[in-house]
């Protein structure tokens, strides 16, 4: 499973073709934060891989900034909207998650799943630009010190 926004899909997509090409047993769920379909990365590429892997690929998508017909798939990726998601995710029963996207949506979607699966499952991945180093310096700091947070 994987939790993306925005470019994070980069990295997170090669680990879903990957998956999908060389685990012939496995299921992948992808939830995906655009602010709207227009600015969905590789959305023709997911539709494809979705095809293809019709019983296998599954992808929410969640629009910050369009309205949605399900509730479901409107705001951001957060702990209310990980929440909610629990009715679609067996979040206990999911081998491993992948996250990338902007540091708030990664730490959030990190601390949600440690209070229910191992945090050896929980991978995710960092990238600053160089204006950003102490917003990282200063996330990193909160990691020691989680309770300082709110999502």
């Amino acid at each position: 499973m994987a939790f993306a926004a925005g470019s994070g899909i980069t990295p997170v997509i090669s680990i879903i073709k990957t998956t999908l090409r060389t685990e012939p047993k496995s299921q992948f769920t992808l939830v995906y934060g655009n602010r709207n379909k227009n600015s969905i990365i590789f959305k023709e590429e997911l539709e494809g891989l979705k095809d293809k892997f019709i019983d296998r690929f599954r992808i929410i998508h969640i629009l910050s900034r369009e309205r949605t017909d399900a509730p479901i798939n409107s705001g951001r990726i957060d702990t209310n909207k990980l929440s909610e998601l629990n009715k679609l995710i067996d979040y206990k029963n999911t081998d491993e998650f992948f996250i990338c996207g902007p540091e708030e949506m990664i730490f959030c979607a990190r601390d949600f799943l440690e209070v229910a699966i191992e945090r050896s499952r929980i991978h995710f991945e960092l990238f600053t630009t160089p204006g950003e180093e102490s917003k990282v310096k200063s996330l990193k700091s909160q990691i020691q010190n989680p309770g300082g947070r709110t999502c």
